[in-house]
């Protein structure tokens, strides 16, 4: 009867045989792990992606509601010859009566 040991194949050392069970949960664990790192980096790489988008256009807004603020500071208004009077005084050449003095 021949042996199937080791010694009597030159060159083969001696290895341990797995069952196949072992082989195929091996194989999912590491197709189960492919998938999660690959879903896992997509919804990182999305959300990356939009916060940096919505920073630029929160940053946009902001900048351009300054700018107006500083301008409207900054600018003088345009007035009417009625808004830097006293209240209640009258237009100059005019009389309490509404006629002008020459007349």
């Amino acid at each position: 009867m021949p042996s199937d040991s080791p010694a009597d194949f030159p060159g083969r050392s001696e290895r341990r045989r797995y069952p196949l069970a072992v082989h195929i949960a091996t194989l999912f664990s590491v197709l189960l792990l492919a998938a999660g790192l690959s879903i896992g980096g997509l919804a990182y790489q999305r959300s990356v992606t939009m916060l940096t988008q919505l920073a630029a256009d929160l940053f946009d807004r902001i900048a351009h509601e300054t700018t107006e603020d500083v301008q409207s500071v900054v600018t003088p208004r345009k007035r009417s010859s009625t808004s830097w009077r006293r209240p209640g005084s009258r237009p100059p050449g005019r009389s309490p009566s509404g006629s002008t003095p020459w007349r």
